[in-house]
């Protein structure tokens, strides 16, 4: 598959600065490209698919699809105090590049006028806060947008953050078009027997559940669970919620894990291989990781990305054995890379 030699990238801390890392799964190498000051807040894959940008280091610092560092560099706008980049992106229509930004709000500058509450930005604007959902601090994400060499604020966006299923960074949802890495990370897909699809989003309720793969979860991992009658899930009464399916077509395996209903849908391990052929379960372990721990997943052709606990592993759905990258953390993969132009 010509998706399977796309990089995977993601970043480790060491004394210098934090480096950028990329694995190459058809040379099951690891080759550090770059070392920023500090860990960066976007990553970008330009439209044409040939310049990747990252927004590091107070710039936006521009790479060839190689991962060679290229002369060409953005500055970013002028921004508030505690205010920070976190998602850079070209707009569909227009093809300028758009920036958006995180800021919190301080207590201090949270203030009830007439029953209204009243967010007051450090340059001395306010808006409106969001009320609903109750929960999660006050924020405000700002959108940018760069033409001539000059960036302007497009949009100032109330929103929520830090406790659970908040609005976060969804608000700028109708704003973003191309994924980087960020805060933006592909989810992958879980099947919801419910409803009889893959789905992407946050709630699947109670699925019907394979009654083996039930069996070997509540015997190895999860003992204290109470099920229905029926060998089903009871609501509430464990820490896992549902099962999750990620498909691999033209593979040998499927790989299956536990999943935990919260702000989206949570991974969690143990993860299993589900054989095609002979429709049995295989537990696929991954080094150093124990049960009952959240995990990051991302299909890359037949490969499968599992991030947890600042380790990186690549998953071969072929052979249905588990590599470990090395350390690190917010691993993507750079799919759009392998696009033909």
């Amino acid at each position: 598959m010509a998706s399977d030699v796309v990089p995977l990238s993601f970043f480790t801390d060491t004394s210098d600065g934090v480096q950028w890392n990329w694995y190459l799964p058809d040379k099951k190498t690891v080759t550090t490209l770059y070392t920023f000051q500090k860990k960066p807040d976007a990553i970008h894959i330009d439209h044409d698919s040939k310049t990747i940008q990252v927004v590091a280091d107070g710039e936006i610092l521009q790479f060839n699809k190689s991962g060679q560092r290229q002369n060409t560099v953005v500055k970013l706008p002028t921004f508030m105090p505690d205010e920070h980049p976190i998602v850079l992106w070209r707009d569909k229509t227009d093809e300028q590049l758009r920036l958006a930004t995180w800021l919190y709000i301080k207590p201090k500058n949270i203030i009830t006028q007439n029953a209204t509450t009243i967010l007051k930005l450090p340059n001395g604007n306010t808006v409106k806060a969001m009320l609903e959902p109750e929960w999660g601090t006050h924020h405000v994400n700002r959108i940018f947008t760069l033409k001539d060499g000059a960036w302007r604020v497009l949009h100032t966006l109330v929103s929520k953050g830090e406790a659970g299923d908040t609005p976060g960074l969804t608000v700028i949802k109708p704003y973003f078009h191309e994924a980087g890495s960020s805060d933006f990370k592909l989810i992958a897909n879980k099947y919801c027997a419910s409803l009889q699809e893959f789905y992407p989003g946050r709630i699947c309720h109670s699925d019907p559940i394979d009654k083996i793969l039930l069996k070997l979860l509540f015997a190895n991992t999860f003992t204290d669970c109470e099920r229905s009658s029926d060998g089903y899930i009871k609501p509430r009464s464990c820490a896992i919620d549902t099962i999750g399916l990620i498909n691999c077509p033209d593979c040998i395996y499927d790989l299956i894990h536990a999943s935990v209903q919260g702000d989206r849908l949570h991974a969690m391990t143990p993860l299993y291989l589900l054989e095609k052929k002979t429709q049995k379960y295989v537990e696929l372990t991954l080094p150093g990781i124990s049960s009952g721990q959240q995990v990051w997943l991302d299909q890359s052709g037949h490969h499968i990305l599992a991030e947890t606990r600042g380790k990186v592993f690549v998953i071969d759905m072929n052979t249905g054995s588990a590599i470990s990258a090395t350390s690190g953390y917010e691993a993507v993969w750079l799919k759009n890379l392998n696009q033909r132009n």
